[in-house]
């Protein structure tokens, strides 16, 4: 059905069938949980055919998680069937992620480790975090390093941060790496005209849904990072799935203790 609203866009001549596009998939997944403290295990397979019959993209992955005290950690191995080599694509992965803190807001850290089947290694590790009663502010450092494979050994390092405003987010970046260096900044937001008035929002996706809370300005949204009801009674929560039942929720902490809220959970299934 999301494949359906996205092609209900276009014109009508580019519906007819490519070579490129899809013409079917298979896709399976098994999830195990194993006994109290075990973790858990996880199986899943794809087959996706094309319009072109030469062309089919099969995929295999499986993986075990488990958290120790407070560490998270998983190991992963995956395989591909690459189509321009004529041959298999294998790849093992470990992740570790721990929490810098004790705090509910504590940078959380991310470190991972891969290996493919060309002998081609990567290592990358991340520390992101938010700021602000309603995590208005986002920040992360990133770094990367891989060797082997036939390829020069490359590094990369990188900073990214966001503020999300009532009707805008401010977002910035910078990274380098042993060929280049990058700086960029932004400003982006949305506006949406319906039936019962106009809205600002600082973010806007494809499927949205309105929220009408008359008298709840500053209620916090808790579907978006910063989102909160405007003075009009108005919020707007995007990157819904279409055809998809999605919960929100406003979250009383933001109100006046004269304000009392009627409903604090709604749903929502976007359809057009």
């Amino acid at each position: 059905l999301e494949d359906a609203v996205a092609l209900n866009a276009r014109a009508p001549d580019d519906l007819l069938p490519t070579p490129d596009r899809g013409r079917g998939r298979l896709h399976l997944t098994l999830n195990q949980a194993l006994p109290a403290g075990g973790g858990t295990v996880y199986l899943t397979g794809s087959r996706q055919d094309s319009w072109n019959p030469n062309q089919t993209d099969i995929q295999y992955q499986s993986g075990y998680n488990n958290t120790y005290k407070r560490i998270n950690f998983g190991l992963s191995a995956s395989r591909q069937f690459d189509q321009s080599r004529g041959q298999w694509d294998n790849r093992v992965m470990l992740t570790v992620g721990i929490p810098l803190g004790s705090s509910p807001r504590a940078p959380y850290s991310q470190t991972s480790l891969q290996r493919d089947s060309t002998g081609a290694a990567t290592f990358q590790e991340s520390v992101t975090g938010t700021l602000g009663r309603d995590n208005a502010f986002t920040y992360g450092v990133n770094a990367n390093h891989s060797r082997g494979g036939g390829a020069e050994s490359s590094s990369t390092y990188g900073a990214n941060a966001s503020y999300a405003l009532p009707t805008t987010t401010i977002t910035g970046s910078a990274s380098k790496s042993n060929n280049y260096s990058q700086v960029s900044a932004g400003v982006s937001g949305g506006v949406v005209a319906y039936a019962d008035g106009v809205t600002f929002t600082p973010t806007l996706g494809d499927t949205i849904a309105i929220v009408e809370a008359k008298g709840a300005k500053g209620a916090i949204v808790s579907n978006g990072s910063g989102l909160r009801v405007d003075r009009w009674g108005h919020a707007v929560v995007s990157n819904l799935s279409p055809f998809t039942r999605s919960s929100i929720g406003l979250d009383p902490a933001g109100l006046p203790p004269n304000v009392q809220l009627d409903s604090a959970q709604g749903q929502a299934i976007p359809t057009t």
